[in-house]
Formats: C-alpha cells, sequence, structure tokens
C-alpha cells in the first residue's frame, strides 16, 4: 500500500529514500505522526514546502515542515477598523491639509503633524 503522505513528504525534504538510515527513518515517521495529527495532506505539504521554499530559500527538512506547518498555511489578513487602530507603527505621509494618513486603518488623522513609530500608546 502506497503511503501519499510519506512520498510527499519526502519529495519536499529532497530525500532519497533508499540511501535513509533507521535515525532518519525514526525522524520522518515522528514528523509523519505530527502531520497525520492534524489532518495533513499530500497535498498540502506539497504546497507548505513551496511556501516554505518561498520564505527560506531552502528545503524544510521534515521537522521543519512540521514546526512551521501552521505558518504556512493561507495567510489570513487582518482587517483594522478606525476604532481599532492605535496608530502604532505607523508611517506618516506627507503632510497635507487633512492630516497624517495611517497606513494601518488607512484613515486620515486631522490635527497630528507627525504620526511617530512608538510601541504602547496612541501617537495623535
Amino acid at each position: 500500500m502506497k503511503d501519499e503522505l510519506f512520498e510527499a513528504v519526502i519529495h519536499v525534504a529532497g530525500w532519497n529514500y533508499p540511501s535513509l538510515t533507521d535515525s532518519g527513518r525514526h525522524w520522518l515517521n515522528g514528523a509523519l505522526k505530527e502531520l497525520r495529527a492534524v489532518n495533513a495532506t499530500p497535498d498540502e505539504v506539497l504546497l507548505r514546502g513551496r511556501r516554505y521554499w518561498a520564505k527560506y530559500k531552502t528545503r524544510p527538512t521534515p521537522t521543519a515542515l512540521c514546526k512551521h506547518w501552521s505558518a504556512l498555511g493561507d495567510p489570513t489578513t487582518i482587517v483594522f477598523t478606525p476604532q481599532d487602530c492605535t496608530h502604532l507603527y505607523q508611517e506618516g505621509a506627507e503632510e497635507d491639509h487633512r492630516g497624517q494618513y495611517c497606513v494601518r486603518c488607512k484613515t486620515w488623522i486631522p490635527n497630528v503633524t507627525q504620526l511617530r513609530l512608538i510601541e504602547g500608546g496612541d501617537t495623535a
């Protein structure tokens, strides 16, 4: 019986199955156990392996694939509303008659001459 998840992990890691040592197989089986616990599919392994390559410019080991599994999933978009934004980590646009533009909540903040890069509080 063919284990497609096993083959996907071997492929993503770039390993040659016939040359695996006992400790290499043990390492691989540990990763497969973790991946099965999160219901990983062979297609997901291939997709997340490509994302790992795009980010780190190297093939993931089975353990690295497991370690970074959730970070390699579908990116989520965080939408901020003006009420949520505290104007942290912002780049102010050039001064304008409307105030400063907050790139995080995408609003103009009136009566502000400069948005600053600070942690822990409002800048307005």
